[in-house]
Order: structure tokens, then C-alpha cells, then sequence
């Protein structure tokens, strides 16, 4: 996939040098066209490079989320989760805001996934399993939040829920 972005935007360079040629050796009748036809490719061009520019930074935003996960400060919570998630303990017997810190995390993951911030398919292919299984075993830990604030989470779910189906 590297090697497609620079071939893509080598083939404006050559319309581009291309219709400057023809425009320089073409008659009064026919300029018109080859700068319509210019300004068409450059416009092509520039609608790719932004186009290019926002894939680039949602999966530069997607990247950013695994390393957040990984990052050793990240590990003790991870680590709290994964022990409820497997059911070796409770949610009364790890810290709450350990769980807290896992479920905002997937919280401003899902809001930044709905909001086209960060590459979908990205964070699904890494965080599908760890997204869909803690949302399901602290199902009744974020119904207790959401009594208080009947919002809370409420996109990691729905996530969770869409992943799953998928």
C-alpha cells in the first residue's frame, strides 16, 4: 500500500508536465481546453493529497490508542481488568478507578472512532476481543455509573455491540 500514494500522486505530475507541453506548443483554439483540463488535474491532485492527508492522520490517531494500551503506567489497570474479565475476581476486589481508566479509555476510543478522528478497522483488528469482552463483563459496573450519569460509556457500548455483530 506504501508504494500506491506516491504512484497515484506521480500520475498527477505527469498530467500536469504533460498538459504544459501541450498548452506551450498548441494553437490559440486549443489552450483553453489543455488549461481546463489542467486545472482539472491539478484540482484532482489536491483533492487526493487531502484526502491522503486524513487517512494518514486516523490511522496516525489509531496508532496512538495501541500505544497507549501497551504503555507500561497502562499495565496495572490493563491488568486489573483482564483478572474481571477472566473471572479470577470481582469488580469489588480490583481498584474502580482502574476499571475507570480502561472504560474512558474505550470510551474516548468509540467517540473518536464516531467522530472519523481515528481509523475504525485499525483499532478493531487490535482492540476487538479487549473492547467486546470488558464490555460485557462490566456491563452491571457501568449500569451503576450511568444512574448517576445515564451517558456514561454509552458509545463504548454501542461499539462494543457493533463489533460484535461484525
Amino acid at each position: 500500500m506504501r508504494g500506491t500514494g506516491a504512484w497515484k500522486g506521480s500520475i498527477f505530475t505527469v498530467i500536469a508536465i504533460a498538459a504544459i507541453g501541450f498548452h506551450a506548443y498548441e494553437r490559440d483554439p486549443g489552450k483553453k481546453e489543455i488549461e481546463f483540463a489542467a486545472a482539472v488535474a491539478g484540482a484532482a491532485g489536491i483533492l487526493y493529497t487531502i484526502w491522503r492527508t486524513v487517512q494518514l492522520s486516523r490511522q496516525s490517531s489509531a496508532a496512538r490508542f495501541a500505544e497507549r494500551w501497551n504503555d507500561p503506567t497502562f499495565v496495572e489497570r490493563r491488568n486489573d481488568v483482564r483478572l474481571v474479565v477472566q473471572g479470577q475476581k470481582t469488580t469489588s476486589e480490583v481498584s474502580s478507578s482502574n476499571i475507570a481508566a480502561v472504560t474512558n479509555f474505550f470510551e474516548e476510543m468509540s467517540i473518536r472512532i464516531e467522530a472519523r478522528e481515528a481509523d475504525e478497522a485499525m483499532l478493531k483488528s487490535f482492540f476487538k476481543s479487549a473492547a467486546i469482552q470488558s464490555a460485557v463483563v462490566l456491563k452491571d459496573w457501568i449500569a451503576e455509573r450511568q444512574k448517576t450519569q445515564p451517558t456514561a460509556y454509552r458509545e463504548y457500548l454501542k461499539l462494543a455491540e457493533r463489533w460484535k455483530d461484525n
